[in-house]
């Protein structure tokens, strides 16, 4: 499955507004929308965000960070770092409410594996080395 097809699944759940995977320096690799939305800008927002969230995991000790949820006024936005061939990748996933955080983690994790699949096998130089 390509990458615009497996991020078109995730916008296809119930709640979520958008869906894409961005590399940890920022660029957007691919993204899906169901509303106008700036996944560029969004994406630099991403890469800051999550340089402090690893740092808060390093300060506490943890291993890895699995995954970052922030809350904005318009709906919360779920941070998930890829591994394996897609390490240095991150989906990003906006959703209209906070009460469809559950069931759009749930559903995102079960296609982490396929995302990171489709960032592996995206446009050359588009996944790490």
């Amino acid at each position: 499955m390509s990458l615009p097809d497996v991020l078109a699944d995730v916008l296809a759940i119930k709640g979520v507004r958008s869906a894409s995977v961005v590399s940890r320096d920022g660029v957007v690799v691919d993204g899906v929308s169901d509303e106008e939305q700036d996944l560029e800008f969004v994406a630099g927002l991403v890469a800051s965000s999550l340089a402090s969230s690893q740092a808060l995991v390093e300060t506490l000790g943890e291993s890895e960070l699995e995954q970052a949820m922030i809350e904005f006024e318009t709906g919360p936005v779920l941070l998930v770092p890829l591994a394996g061939p897609a390490d240095g990748h991150v989906v990003m996933v906006s959703m209209a409410d906070t009460g469809d955080l559950g069931r759009v983690r749930f559903q995102v994790r079960q296609r982490l594996a396929a995302i990171a699949d489709a960032v592996a096998g995206a446009a050359p130089g588009s996944a790490p080395s």
